[in-house]
């Protein structure tokens, strides 16, 4: 079976080294790259073609135009944003695409303070659409 590929991206070290952490203890994810940068998270998303990125809402001010060229690079990719601030789903999303009902969500917001299965079971998503 394989594997989903998770591009992970946060200005603080910390947070990707933990999520880098967590996600080497499961079999069914590998990470294909971490950046620090957000002028980089684009580029990285092109050439490496991660199923996943997961995105610290900090890392930008400029998350939706971000997310936007996500979506341009490959529809199917799956955004899981990790943020503090629950009125930023809510901004966020009205800014975004519209989708039709039946499609997957593209982004998905996990609190910073969740459970790490909660992470994980947002990345699962992504797998399980792969096996569709």
């Amino acid at each position: 079976m394989d594997k989903v590929s998770v591009l992970l991206a946060s200005s603080y070290t910390g947070l990707s080294q933990s999520l880098q952490r967590l996600m080497e203890n499961e079999d069914w994810i590998q990470v294909v790259g971490t950046s620090s940068l957000a002028r980089d998270v684009v580029e990285m998303t092109n050439n490496l073609a991660p199923n996943v990125v997961v995105i610290d809402y900090e890392l930008t001010d400029r998350f939706v135009e971000m997310a936007q060229a996500l979506l341009n690079i490959d529809p199917e990719i799956k955004i899981v944003v990790l943020s503090v601030i629950d009125q930023v789903r809510q901004m966020a999303t009205e800014l975004l695409l519209e989708r039709e009902p039946s499609d997957p969500a593209a982004i998905k917001w996990i609190s910073k303070n969740s459970r790490p299965v909660e992470l994980l079971g947002a990345i699962s998503q992504s797998r399980q659409r792969q096996l569709q």
